[in-house]
């Protein structure tokens, strides 16, 4: 009974991560904007590469786990930048995956205003894989068999105003319906509108020479669901370390640390402490996080990315 429990809690995890996490959650999300709004690939000016690996609610049997690469290419003599992020799921007996490429230009304004239009372009896949299920669930009308696979396109827009001190976003990343998932009758299943409208701020405000702090708010609105709110304050000290606190709305607690190792690496690690009811079975979310910039001049130059 448990393990039928478990994987119907994973199938309608996977299912969920079609409108919910199919853009991906993370607690690091304040320095992974990139899966919300594709116009924020413009605020990077070096060629960057990222990588984070989470593992979402320990001791739940087929919690999901994710897993991110992002590379990110300015083209400074056009005011544009380009971005290309590839991205998994493993929910349960499903697993999701995507490949986009993000489009942003960058409209310089007065007073040291940006105004960042980006565009993105997805491939999603899905899959089930019945044999993982409990044999003993063998024959129930919610279980199939062998393996099965689709693939779907999307795409998404964003919208970003900032300068040095604060910035401002809204975007829907997925504007297709698709469905990546059919019942055992080859209908589509109905996982309600998935067309999500993200929208984000977040400032960065000096207390210090070697002190700053930087407040920021993550907005998820899905007409059928509750609307999600993650908010998250993290301090950078000596252009070095960050120490951050964040809250997803009746979800989670999380704690961040990044660390500048050199003036072209970054490390960061999160743990996220559960809760919601399902605190009684999971032992919280872990994620790393290593970034690699080839921009040298950042050095004693710029702090570590606000964005």
């Amino acid at each position: 009974m448990r393990t039928r429990i478990l994987l119907l809690l994973g199938l309608f995890v996977g299912m969920a991560s079609v409108q919910a996490q199919h853009s991906a959650q993370f607690t690091q999300f304040t320095f992974n904007k990139l899966n919300f709004n594709p116009s924020l690939v413009g605020t990077y000016d070096a060629l960057t590469f990222t990588g984070m690996y989470r593992h979402q609610w320990f001791g739940v049997e087929g919690a999901p786990r994710t897993g991110m690469v992002n590379i990110i290419a300015p083209l400074s003599q056009h005011n544009a930048v380009l971005g290309m992020a590839m991205s998994y799921d493993l929910i349960g007996v499903t697993q999701t995956g995507q490949a986009t490429a993000s489009y942003a230009y960058i409209l310089h304004m007065a007073g040291g205003l940006q105004l960042l239009g980006g565009l993105s372009g997805t491939l999603e896949y899905g899959r089930i894989n019945w044999d993982l299920a409990d044999p003993a669930d063998v024959g129930d009308p919610l279980v199939g068999t062998g393996l099965e696979n689709v693939w779907k396109p999307n795409f998404g827009a964003g919208l970003t105003l900032n300068n040095k001190a604060w910035y401002i976003g809204i975007s829907v990343p997925r504007f297709l319906k698709n469905h990546l998932y059919r019942d055992n009758t080859n209908s589509e299943i109905k996982t309600g509108d998935i067309r999500e409208v993200f929208g984000m701020a977040g400032f960065d405000i000096g207390l210090a020479p070697q002190c700053r702090v930087r407040p920021g708010v993550l907005l998820s609105y899905n007409p059928s669901a509750p609307m999600d709110i993650a908010f998250d304050l993290s301090v950078l000290l000596m252009n070095q370390l960050i120490l951050g606190v964040a809250y997803r709305l009746d979800d989670a607690i999380s704690g961040v640390v990044q660390y500048r190792i050199s003036p072209q690496w970054k490390l960061g690690v999160g743990y996220d402490f559960t809760v919601s009811a399902l605190n009684q079975y999971s032992n919280g979310t872990a994620e790393i996080m290593l970034e690699y910039s080839l921009d040298k001049a950042s050095e004693g130059t710029r702090h570590i990315r606000f964005f």
